[in-house]
């Protein structure tokens, strides 16, 4: 067996590209793969210099690395990058590897083994774009379960006070009546009272039910605005008198103020009750007794108007503030259920000043207050 031939045989057969040159950077042998690279028989070479062949001249010229250092140092160079335009104009990114050609201690030439990695960067790169998508997904999806998750929470909660609140009233309305009608009473001051309780927990019973019928009409897009114009300074007499009972029992007051030039708006009437009573009624519920609420409404950038409510009570922490207009969020459960509620009052003042296309805000201080704004458009 011929050890000549078996050498050829390989080296026409590999898939690298192999070329030899000589110290005048003629190329004295390419196989198929490197005629095939370039575009260029080896016939067809015979005029022209390697770095016109492969068309790098750092790659290749005798002058510049790293064929230099191969060529002086007579250490072989592996897997250095580069790239090379062929014949066609076609760009191709290349692994090669260069050892010198040593006759009698001298150097002759050189050997390039050149491997085409231009396809395998590009599957390289897709393959990382694919797992920065698929990272991209996963942590989507950790974020959606994580989103899921605290909203099961909320919605738990959600049920549980409801459950309570409900629980009460029902509990107070079921008891009174039936102390009137075991007892079978006339009217005194003591059934008087009884009847009392009994409109109250009615009453509560009542808005609690709406608050959320409300609340779930506009997540559904099913609530629409009935706009008429309403004098301000009756629409909030008519919230305060509405919340008479309340402020009464906790004595306290409301210090109003009314920018003159502020006469009318245009709104949808109950909606925008429900806005200023669920203000003021957490004004009074976590405030202290005694204490005096500040309303102030006032003309705000000529065609918006500014209603800010700001109370001494017992304020909101920090850590709880980003939260604290989210549906069914309380700040804390023992302390929103000594006060009643059940976590969607502020939800729906900021829905409700949402659809009337304005805005909600707040700043709070623990144990000193909290202020919460709300604007409007005039018309």
């Amino acid at each position: 067996m011929n050890l000549a031939n078996i050498h050829k045989t390989v080296l026409e057969n590999m898939n690298a590209a192999v070329y030899v040159r000589d110290l005048d950077m003629n190329i004295i042998y390419m196989n198929k793969a490197a005629e095939t690279l370039s575009g260029y028989t080896l016939p067809e070479t015979k005029y022209m210099k390697c770095y016109d062949v492969f068309g790098d001249r750092p790659l290749t010229c005798r002058h510049a690395c790293p064929a230099e250092k191969v060529l002086n140092e007579k250490e072989a160079l592996v897997h250095h990058e580069g790239k090379m335009t062929n014949r066609g104009g076609d760009t191709h990114k290349l692994k090669v590897s260069i050892s010198p050609v040593i006759e009698n201690g001298l150097t002759v030439g050189s050997i390039f083994v050149l491997e085409d990695i231009t396809k395998l960067e590009v599957i390289e790169k897709t393959h990382v774009k694919t797992l920065i998508t698929l990272e991209k997904e996963i942590e989507n999806r950790k974020m959606a379960e994580q989103t899921a998750t605290s909203a099961n929470h909320a919605k738990s909660m959600f049920l549980a006070n409801l459950s309570h609140e409900l629980r009460t009233e029902l509990n107070a309305i079921a008891g009174f009546s039936e102390l009137l009608i075991g007892k079978k009473m006339a009217p005194t001051e003591t059934s008087k009272g009884y009847f009392e309780k009994i409109s109250k927990s009615s009453d509560r019973l009542l808005l609690l039910i709406q608050n959320a019928i409300d609340l779930s009409k506009i997540d559904a897009g099913e609530s629409t605005l009935f706009k008429e114009k309403v004098n301000i300074d009756l629409i909030i007499q008519e919230t305060l008198d509405s919340l008479a009972p309340k402020l009464l029992q906790k004595h306290a007051t409301v210090s109003i103020d009314i920018d003159p030039d502020l006469l009318e708006l245009c709104v949808d009437k109950s909606k925008f009750l429900k806005i200023l009573a669920n203000l003021l009624t957490n004004a009074i519920k976590f405030g202290p007794e005694n204490q005096t609420i500040v309303l102030t409404a006032k003309l705000f950038e000529i065609s918006w108007m500014q209603i800010e409510i700001k109370d001494c009570g017992i304020g909101i922490p920090p850590e709880n503030q980003p939260d604290i207009f989210r549906e069914f969020y309380q700040v804390n459960c023992e302390r929103d259920r000594k006060h009643g509620g059940i976590g969607i009052g502020l939800a729906l003042s900021k829905r409700l000043v949402e659809l009337h296309g304005g805005s909600i805000g707040f700043q709070s201080e623990l144990d000193k207050g909290s202020s919460f704004w709300f604007k409007l458009p005039i018309k």
